[in-house]
């Protein structure tokens, strides 16, 4: 029959569309980068609806690599104030569920080479997702608080309906040993 031929050019046009659809529901993979080439890392913690953050953990961190390859860690860390909650924005400190907090900066210091390994090896594989989770088309999110990564020019957030976007688990393997090397930091 002389519709046989037209039929499985429609058949291989609705397989090939139903790919398509499908592959537009799916995540698009992971993107790899290598930031252990960095030459100035920063990280904070930015409020979101409110402010939820974690004094256990570091607020902000600095680590900038010499040509050498020495590493600096200047960490800033949320301590209790006891500035008024109608003065805690305006000095600089967040409102949060425990009252005022205020960022405080810590001595930088210099890694160790350990350390300093233990950085270059994280940093060498990032999981970037270049897009958006698919339900921020449907609902609004508005987290309390957004972790923002930045190797020198390159940001990325772990908002889950930012482009070019760390997924929680991979910020928060960056937050723990950011705040182990606040730890170590002598006091």
């Amino acid at each position: 029959m002389t519709c046989a031929p037209q039929r499985q050019k429609l058949r291989l046009m609705g397989a090939t569309l139903s790919l398509l659809l499908c592959a537009a529901c799916l995540p698009f993979g992971t993107k790899d980068k290598d930031y252990s080439g960095f030459t100035s890392y920063a990280f904070s913690q930015k409020p979101g609806l409110g402010f939820c953050g974690d004094a256990s953990k570091v607020f902000a961190a600095k680590i900038t690599k010499s040509a050498g390859g020495e590493m600096s860690f200047a960490p800033t860390n949320l301590r209790p104030s006891k500035s008024r909650p109608d003065a805690c924005e305006s000095e600089g400190g967040f409102m949060t569920e425990t009252g005022c907090m205020m960022p405080k900066a810590a001595p930088a210091r210099t890694l160790t080479a350990a350390e300093a390994q233990e950085v270059s090896t994280l940093f060498a594989k990032v999981e970037v997702q270049p897009r958006p989770q698919k339900e921020c088309r449907l609902i609004a999110f508005d987290p309390c608080k957004i972790d923002e990564h930045i190797w020198d020019q390159t940001r990325h957030t772990d908002y889950l309906c930012s482009a070019s976007r760390l997924e929680a688990e991979q910020s928060n393997t960056l937050v723990a040993l950011l705040t182990r090397l606040r730890d170590a930091t002598p006091k």
